[in-house]
């Protein structure tokens, strides 16, 4: 997936670099060489973490049982709603508009206001969420948890579901299962307490 800033849409290059495009009648070719109106597409995330692509007309696109893909439809229904994973990127570093996320001096708790990363391990679980684990000096890979004021911390014992989301620019917004995003501040401050995604929520990765 590419996101072009001119068109503030996104392009899906296939393993032979051709371009989705829309055909004439509605259906989705991997044909196209150049960047058209039509190779472009609209991403709308859903609450549970599955994504829909709207096409240049205007329609969703939809899987036919054949496994064809058509824009054709006005609504979104189960064969409008996909899945989006990352492949062949079993790790992640995330920097937001303060800093790298990081522990927390010694401890578990994690924070966004770091000048050094921290790896962070991607672990797919189902229906396209993640858990998110990373060594500590305390604990080694532990997982990521939300607790209960909104804060993040890495302790391993209860693992936090957590849906990631392709926005503008390929930044990543991380959200809890219950729709919070994962929101920085200046002073280091990170916690699951987006209602909306708003700059302090995205991160390049």
């Amino acid at each position: 997936m590419e996101f072009d800033a001119e068109m503030e849409k996104w392009m899906i290059r296939s393993s032979v670099n051709k371009l989705w495009t829309l055909d004439g009648t509605g259906r989705i070719q991997a044909s196209a060489v150049k960047k058209s109106a039509d190779t472009c597409f609209t991403l709308h995330w859903q609450q549970n973490g599955q994504v829909v692509f709207e096409a240049s007309n205007g329609k969703f696109i939809g899987a036919k049982g054949n496994g064809h893909l058509s824009a054709l439809s006005t609504s979104v229904r189960e064969t409008e709603m996909f899945i989006l994973c990352l492949l062949n990127r079993p790790q992640l570093v995330l920097r937001g508009e303060h800093g790298f996320v990081g522990y927390k001096g010694n401890s578990n708790k994690l924070e966004c206001n770091k000048q050094h990363w921290n790896v962070i391990q991607l672990v797919q679980i189902k229906n396209g969420s993640y858990h998110l684990k990373g060594g500590t000096l305390l604990r080694a890979n532990g997982f990521w948890q939300v607790t209960t004021d909104g804060t993040v911390v890495a302790d391993g014992s209860y693992p936090t579901e957590f849906i990631l989301e392709i926005h503008e620019g390929c930044k990543l917004a991380i959200k809890t299962k219950d729709g919070r995003y994962l929101r920085g501040e200046q002073s280091g401050f990170f916690a699951a307490d987006g209602q909306k995604i708003v700059k302090g929520c995205l991160w390049e990765f």
